[in-house]
């Protein structure tokens, strides 16, 4: 198709940027970066960004603050994807004190809207006037389950979002903090690139570090004890004194007062009879019921088989 891609290479527009990537012609794509052929520019840059032909990078962040929003998209997806520390200190240079995410994250297969929309919140919080100095996350493509570490100058909290009713919180010790900080470290999380598994049941969810100068996300497509050690680190933040748990309703009734919580029993059904308020609640059996359990059926079974 030699002939055929060359033609396509004199002509202008589109055609001429997929050309380029096509052919693999490094002085083609030069030609196209340095003309005034927005079209092609944009069709050069989100084949690249498909194919990871390398682009000079300084040349692509130019496009980064393009009047033009398709070019501007175009660079900084490519740059998302292509993840050089080159790439992600121009991009950061291009996007100054505005808590500017680096790492790839795109709507694939499935639709990653819900995480999106957290990280979304989370960037605006934490460019508030009195918003948190860090933040540290590990979030998933749903409304809750969502566990987020926000530092502020003189504090550290600990929040995870269990469901639609309530969240639990936990004021952070700078000791359990420099511990949490320490495994972020020595484990080089902000250097991961996307982690993709084969799994039969995928979870997608995300690491998130975040600052006013910027911010890192790492991208998870794999099962949902892929990332255990995180999640356990995460987890561990909420475990001690100090652990409290919320409800979201206390802030929307006046004067509601919360009579019983719990994070072992979960509410099942609510009536009122007269003066009286029931509750029907539910709890996980322990370990020693569990056992005690299947000591009585192995005697029943026993007991049956000697009948």
């Amino acid at each position: 198709m030699g002939p055929e891609l060359q033609s396509l290479a004199a002509a202008s527009g589109a055609s001429r940027g997929i050309a380029a990537v096509l052919l693999d012609d490094e002085a083609l794509a030069q030609k196209v970066l340095n003309s005034e052929d927005l079209l092609a520019q944009f069709a050069l840059l989100a084949c690249a960004r498909l194919t990871q032909m390398a682009l000079p990078l300084a040349q692509v962040s130019a496009f980064f603050g393009s009047r033009n929003a398709d070019l501007a998209l175009a660079a900084e997806c490519y740059l998302l994807a292509e993840d050089s520390p080159e790439a992600r200190h121009l991009m950061l240079e291009g996007r100054p004190n505005a808590a500017f995410i680096t790492g790839w994250r795109e709507n694939y297969s499935r639709n990653l809207d819900a995480i999106a929309r957290v990280e979304e919140g989370l960037r605006a919080e934490i460019l508030q006037d009195n918003g948190p100095l860090e933040i540290y996350a590990l979030l998933v493509n749903n409304k809750h389950g969502h566990h987020i570490l926000r530092v502020y100058p003189n504090r550290a909290v600990y929040t995870f979002y269990e469901d639609a009713s309530r969240y639990l919180q936990r004021a952070i010790a700078q000791a359990d903090l420099a511990q949490f900080k320490g495994f972020i470290t020595n484990n080089n999380l902000a250097e991961m690139g996307p982690q993709f598994s084969h799994c039969h049941v995928c979870s997608d969810s995300q690491y998130l570090s975040l600052t006013r100068q910027g911010g890192r996300r790492v991208f998870s497509h794999q099962e949902i004890l892929g990332w255990r050690t995180i999640i356990a680190n995460f987890e561990l933040l909420g475990q001690g004194d100090g652990r409290e748990v919320y409800y979201y309703i206390a802030g929307e009734i006046k004067g509601l007062k919360i009579l019983y919580k719990s994070e072992a029993a979960r509410a099942l059904d609510v009536w009122q009879q007269g003066a009286d308020l029931h509750v029907l609640v539910k709890r996980d059996a322990t370990s020693e019921e569990i056992k005690e359990e299947r000591k009585e059926i192995e005697t029943e079974d026993e007991s049956d088989a000697d009948g």
